[in-house]
This record gives C-alpha cells, structure tokens and sequence, in this order.
C-alpha cells in the first residue's frame, strides 16, 4: 500500500547541519522545482494494490 504525502517537501527548506541552507541557485534545487512530482507520485501509486495488508 502507497500513502501519499500532503505536505511536499523543498530542498530550499531543508536545513544543513550547522545552521545552513541550500542555495536558491544550486543546480539540484533547480532542477527538483521544474520535475512534475505530482505526476510522479500518482504513476508510482498506481504500482501498489490500494489495500492495505499482504496479498495471498
């Protein structure tokens, strides 16, 4: 079974040890922004059995 999470999470708000951020600008984080997510996210759902517990 596939839980979908509500609250996406951005790289510019993920927090470095020692009180440091990503850059805005890092080439990571801007490729993370442009990649559809949500799009993802649905077609890999579709992969698992919408019933919770083991098949069998």
């Amino acid at each position: 079974m596939f839980r979908k999470v509500e609250n996406q999470f951005y790289l510019e708000d993920f927090i470095l040890p020692f009180e440091g951020k990503l850059d805005a600008h890092n080439r990571w984080v801007k490729l993370a922004k442009i990649i559809p997510w949500k799009s993802i996210e649905e077609r890999y759902a579709n992969l698992f059995n919408q019933q919770p517990g083991e098949k069998g």
